[in-house]
């Protein structure tokens, strides 16, 4: 059987031995800056073996920091008299102390630190753990109490993960004994609670009650995680029984009040959710029906029924939210111009469909990039590829919507896209070329 796990972790010993050996410098040193020279002296000395995960090194530095803070404390060997051994009334009696022997202290199960290396406990460290954690030697219900013991320690000394283990291996054991069920479940939503694991906390608090359906904090605790959760019936519910009482706990009115009110501002958004939801369908059924009637050519969608709103949103980072809408029975596009020579690019949000693009034109150019003012509408050419995988020049004055009814043009990933080339400059011909 293992042995119990040592109750300090090595970082609790630390600790301990920093916030020691700093205290007896300050009442070793009178003046202040010597004190805190030797302070920063001893914070390097401990930040210089910080790093180290070994833990047989980690306790021989562990024993040799013990060790010096204890030669620090007593500077002067203790005084022996050996005449004075047995020589009952002189001034010396008694004095001489046999130091114990420590190597033998620490392997006695009283007061060992850690397991042994090799594993092996001595039979009496092996007989009282099976005192106490033994099945053979213990009933379900003594090991369902020794591990709530061990789980109640480490709670009030707020180590909530080791009380939360504790509890559920006395849970494990699954005694028969109603109460102490009842306490572990409502001990280990304790812990949940403390770690902020409100869900956990709701579900043993609510085991809790199965035991005992009397337990006021399993009960109040199970309102409160409810709370948390939004689970806000649950919580009216359990306040609701704590109340039934001619006893009115204020924090507990207060807390059904509170979630009687959070159950309607829930109801309310869920309302509101709800009708945005209705209003979004309407209007994706509207701007597919608009797509159908001028018979606009969608990449990927060989027939009416394919076209679905989920393939026109704009693949730009950043741009999902900018699809396509209708308003006023008027389309409205993201729009993408994309220039070649320069490998940059413009995206114009909202675009009515019913407006020349020319006009989207005038508000781009001229461009701070233009150092050379090649770009302008009396200058430029405008392209698409079309599904025939070749480039097709247009004519930017047309609106919109007649530019997405052309021949050859499909629409991809759900924004129109247009090349801008300067008219007969080397890089429009290049750019054609690339077709070829």
């Amino acid at each position: 059987m293992p042995f119990a796990p040592e109750l300090r972790t090595h970082s609790q010993k630390v600790c301990t031995l920093y916030k020691v050996a700093m205290r007896n410098l300050e009442a070793y040193y009178a003046a202040r800056h010597v004190v805190r020279y030797h302070q920063v002296m001893l914070r390097a000395e401990f930040d210089k073996n910080k790093c180290v995960t070994d833990p047989k090194e980690q306790r021989r530095l562990l024993w040799v920091g013990e060790n010096d803070v204890f030669t620090q404390q007593n500077p002067l060997p203790p005084a022996k008299f050996a005449r004075s051994i047995g020589v009952a009334g002189g001034v010396a009696y008694a004095r001489v102390i046999t130091p114990p022997d420590w190597e033998e202290m620490d392997k006695h199960p009283f007061f060992m630190k850690s397991t042994p290396d090799d594993g092996t406990l001595s039979p009496l460290a092996e007989g009282l753990a099976k005192l106490k954690y033994d099945p053979e030697e213990n009933t379900p219900v003594e090991l369902a109490a020794n591990y709530k013991e061990d789980g109640n320690f480490n709670f009030k000394h707020k180590n909530y993960r080791l009380a939360i283990l504790g509890y559920t291996e006395g849970i494990k054991q699954r005694c028969n004994d109603t109460e102490i069920n009842a306490s572990l479940y409502n001990n280990r939503a304790a812990s949940h609670w403390h770690l902020k694991n409100y869900r956990s906390a709701l579900f043993d608090s609510e085991k809790a009650l199965s035991f005992n359906a009397n337990h006021t904090k399993a009960r109040t605790r199970a309102a409160k995680a409810a709370l948390e959760v939004t689970k806000y019936d649950t919580c009216i519910e359990h306040c609701q029984k704590l109340l039934e009482g001619e006893t009115k706990d204020k924090d507990i009115v207060e807390l059904l009040n509170t979630a009687k009110k959070k159950k309607q501002q829930q109801e309310r958004d869920q309302r509101r959710k709800e009708r945005k939801n209705e209003k979004d369908s309407e209007q994706k059924d509207q701007v597919i029906k608009a797509i159908i009637q001028r018979g606009i050519k969608i990449s990927k969608c060989d027939d009416e029924d394919d076209i679905d709103l989920s393939k026109l949103e704009p693949s730009l980072p950043g741009a999902q939210d900018a699809i396509v809408r209708i308003e006023d029975g008027v389309l409205r596009w993201p729009i993408l111009l994309l220039y070649p020579e320069f490998q940059m690019t413009d995206f114009i949000r909202d675009c009515p469909e019913n407006v020349p693009l020319l006009s989207q034109l005038e508000q781009v150019f001229p461009a701070p990039w233009d150092e050379e003012n090649k770009y302008s509408c009396s200058k430029i050419n405008v392209y698409f590829e079309g599904y025939d995988k070749m480039p097709h020049v247009i004519d930017p004055s047309k609106n919109l919507g007649d530019l997405l009814v052309t021949k050859y043009y499909e629409l991809k990933a759900g924004t129109p896209a247009f090349f801008i080339l300067p008219r007969g400059s080397v890089v429009e011909r290049r750019f054609l070329e690339s077709y070829i």
